[in-house]
């Protein structure tokens, strides 16, 4: 009987190709799936979108991206940080977070519930992408590497000349920071990345050229209030007094306005607008509100729209409060 030489050469490449694949498979499963302290697969992600991987407890801040200071907490071990001394005086609520679908109307408010200012300046919001089991490709699980964004510092008087002092943000009792993931308009007035608003700040919604969330509440004077109303005429004043809080007319009631006298057109304009509404109010001791605006003015949602944990973090990393849903 002859023997087929051909055709044993042919199995053996054929075996040997076989066993060359697995092998070449098992390595890139070993080099790309590893295994967490508590026995659950991580995929080996290398660096993110804003750093690299972090895998300790502690906060390891990395370069400052062009969305803000981001820092890397990692949530591989589905750790959540441990109580700081803070814990109680400062509350953190989910806000819009679950049901914004852009970062300029995404939002957490911080509210200080303490009888004490504390200055929020160094802490951090934080995400909890790290808590959350994800599958890959190999039938297995890791965790992503939780976002932690810190806040900075912030401008009290909001000036329409773009003069801002920064400082620290420190909260009176009772007052709050509404935390915006996104960014916000610079038309017609350039806005500093965090402010404290004012009882004059409803007349930049009628410029229609910024994206507040939440929105301002409209707290201008009425202008029907004014004590020098009554050197107008009947017709001037029945105007003035069908103005609204924060309303400029003459974008708003265009046909009504253009129709009133030259003199009465010019008592409404000077003061109808957030600078005129400034200069006659910025002494007044209510003049702030007490509520301030953080914009974090990154490019994608911070949180997540089911099975979030919102965290409110000291500077060294402590869990001051967090928010389920």
């Amino acid at each position: 009987m002859k023997t087929d030489k051909g055709g044993v050469f042919l199995k053996a490449l054929i075996v040997m190709v076989v066993i060359l694949i697995a092998l070449i498979f098992l390595y890139g499963l070993l080099k790309g799936v590893r295994t967490g302290n508590n026995g659950v697969a991580l995929l080996n992600t290398g660096t993110s979108a804003y750093g690299p991987t972090a895998l300790s407890n502690s906060l390891l801040p990395i370069e400052s991206s062009p969305y803000g200071t981001v820092d890397q907490v990692p949530g591989g071990q589905a750790v959540v940080p441990a109580n700081s001394v803070v814990q109680g005086e400062l509350s953190i609520s989910s806000g819009s977070a679950s049901s914004a679908q852009e970062p300029s109307l995404e939002y957490v408010v911080v509210r200080n519930q303490s009888d004490r200012s504390i200055d929020i300046t160094g802490m951090y919001v934080r995400n909890g992408k790290g808590l959350r089991p994800i599958s890959n490709q190999y039938n297995s699980w890791f965790y992503a590497t939780a976002d932690a964004v810190k806040i900075g510092k912030g401008v009290k008087f909001l000036s329409p000349e773009g003069t801002f002092v920064e400082s620290d943000i420190i909260l009176a009792p009772g007052e709050e920071a509404n935390i915006v993931t996104g960014g916000q308009g610079s038309f017609p007035y350039r806005l500093p990345s965090a402010f404290e608003t004012n009882k004059c700040v409803g007349y930049l919604l009628e410029t229609n050229k910024y994206s507040f969330a939440p929105r301002f509440e409209k707290e201008c004077p009425y202008v029907g209030d004014d004590p020098y109303i009554s050197s107008m005429t009947v017709e001037c004043r029945d105007f003035v007094r069908s103005v609204s809080r924060c309303q400029i007319p003459e974008k708003t009631d265009k046909f009504d306005f253009d129709q009133l006298s030259s003199v009465c057109k010019e008592f409404v304009r000077a003061r109808t607008s957030y600078v005129d509404c400034i200069e006659g109010n910025r002494e007044k001791p209510d003049f702030y509100t007490g509520v301030w605006y953080v914009f974090l003015s990154r490019p994608l949602e911070l949180w997540a729209s089911e099975y979030e944990t919102i965290m409110l973090l000291d500077k060294s990393g402590g869990l001051i409060d967090k928010a389920d849903y």
